[in-house]
């Protein structure tokens, strides 16, 4: 028969260094769960008399926490060993046991955070370099619809040029007349007796009046022309409606004439004002009727008379001032309609039109707050109507 006898506390050394931690407690329990080996505590007794009593088998290791007499928290685990009911237990403060895993979280959290830190301060950078991006793309558009817009009434002033001329030059005609007529009188009163001095002064004075007239007549129409023509700031104020409306009417109106077309101006109230921008609004205005005496001129082309035009405006709901341009003209046709406010689109002849009117009516409406809409009917005629927030 052989004997051997194994050195227990060398044996739980090796294993103590095998499991690669350091446990508060390597011991091994025997088939009566006596203790074998050395325990660092006595604390944990009624534990270990427990897990002596529970069977460990099929490999399987038994753990569970305990709490000790003096409070402290134990992570408590067992294995089977050998064939004889052999068990090796190992023993570790709770805190000691998951403190890789606490300095784990810890690390993960510290990620976290940075992370969160890194990723707000990007997102606020990149979102900043957006705004930026984006103002500037709107400055540049800004700028951009202002020379179109420059552009447009240039080309309008350009096509209106001819009947400017005839506007100056008629009270230009009137007024060298009047001053033949004054040369006239003149001689005639050197002529005359005393007595009939009264008769030649009435002459001469409502041959002044006249004058005077005509030469106010000239002005207006230059003051329409600079004031049309000027690049003005942009700029939203509070005027009355009558005087513009007024003043893109007598642009138009020699124009009006030579067509033959009946125009019809209304107001309601007089004292009717809005918010916007004046050499805006002087423009959009001046489009929409040349864009109607152009229609109406189309439609009773060699008739005298016929075509209808009405240019008037009102208050409009709560807060706001509608105005409507509308003509007895041909109406536009439904492939048409839906291109109007297209750049560049127009049926117009070449010389007669650049399809840039309209597009930039729309925008300048828009920037004022405001907007234009189209209705109209195949033959008979169409209306635009502005609408703009009241003063």
């Amino acid at each position: 028969m052989l004997c051997a006898t194994i050195r227990v506390e060398a044996l739980l050394e090796v294993a103590k260094t095998g499991l690669g931690r350091d446990f508060d407690d390597v011991f091994l329990l025997d088939q009566d769960g006596l203790i074998k080996g050395r325990r660092s505590s006595e604390e944990g007794g009624d534990s270990l008399t427990r897990l002596a009593l529970n069977p460990v088998s099929d490999g399987k290791v038994v753990s569970f926490v305990h709490k000790g007499e003096s409070g402290a928290r134990y992570l408590i685990a067992a294995t089977p060993v050998g064939e004889g009911g052999w068990k090796l237990v190992v023993r570790q403060r709770f805190s000691a046991a998951f403190n890789d895993l606490v300095q784990t979280g810890w690390y993960i959290l510290a990620i976290i955070l940075l992370g969160g830190v890194v990723t707000l301060s990007l997102a606020t950078a990149v979102s900043r370099r957006i705004g930026n991006a984006l103002k500037e793309a709107d400055d540049a558009r800004d700028i951009l619809r202002e020379r179109l817009s420059r552009s447009v009434r240039l080309a309008e002033l350009g096509e209106m040029t001819s009947g400017f001329a005839h506007e100056i030059n008629n009270p230009l005609q009137v007024m060298e007349s009047e001053i033949t007529m004054i040369y006239l009188i003149l001689n005639d009163f050197r002529e005359s007796a005393v007595e009939e001095a009264g008769g030649f002064e009435r002459d001469l004075r409502d041959s002044l009046d006249e004058l005077q007239r005509q030469i106010q007549r000239c002005s207006q129409v230059t003051k329409s022309i600079l004031t049309f023509g000027r690049q003005d700031s942009s700029e939203n104020t509070d005027f009355l409606l009558g005087d513009v409306m007024r003043g893109a009417i007598e642009m138009v109106r020699k124009k009006v004439e030579i067509k033959s077309v009946d125009l019809r101006f209304g107001i309601e109230p007089e004292t009717l004002a809005v918010s916007g921008d004046i050499v805006k609004l002087r423009q959009v205005f001046l489009n929409l009727l040349n864009n109607a005496v152009y229609a109406l001129a189309e439609k009773y082309a060699g008739e005298h008379g016929g075509g209808r035009l009405v240019f008037r405006a009102r208050p409009y709901g709560q807060g706001w001032v509608v105005i409507e341009v509308t003509d007895n003209g041909p109406g536009i046709p439904k492939e048409v309609l839906a291109n109007i406010y297209t750049p560049f689109f127009t049926t117009k002849p070449p010389q007669k039109g650049t399809g840039l009117g309209l597009a930039v009516c729309y925008g300048l409406i828009e920037s004022m707050g405001g907007s234009i809409e189209v209705e109209t009917w195949q033959g008979e005629g169409t209306v635009f109507r502005i609408t703009l927030p009241a003063s």
